[in-house]
């Protein structure tokens, strides 16, 4: 079973084949890309020190739509410039995270 490595995400998948529309993607071979997404996952989880694993993923309710495209054998990728900016606010389970352009601050 795969499971969003962002603290407040509940997206993972499950053994039931339902269509969720949710891809899970690794963290970027190229060092300069995966450092943004682990400061990101460090900022969700509140964890200065975290490093991923090889199982780390995060799920695509994390990005933004122009970040995702598919492919011509119908897989959903991720452009390589992508980082995920969804990240600090608490998702439902297989829905999309709200986009934080969106979301007013409470405390100004």
């Amino acid at each position: 079973m795969t499971i969003c490595i962002i603290k407040s995400c509940r997206n993972q998948t499950t053994k039931r084949k339902e269509k969720t529309n949710i891809t899970f993607h690794k963290v970027p071979a190229d060092p300069v890309a995966a450092q943004k997404w682990i400061e990101q996952i460090r900022l969700s989880r509140n964890d200065p020190t975290w490093t991923p694993s090889e199982y780390t993923r995060i799920c695509s309710a994390h990005f933004l739509e122009s970040d995702l495209y598919n492919t011509n054998g119908g897989y959903v990728r991720l452009h390589k410039h992508a980082y995920p900016v969804k990240t600090t606010h608490y998702c439902q389970p297989l829905f999309k995270c709200p986009d934080p352009s969106n979301i007013i601050n409470a405390n100004p």
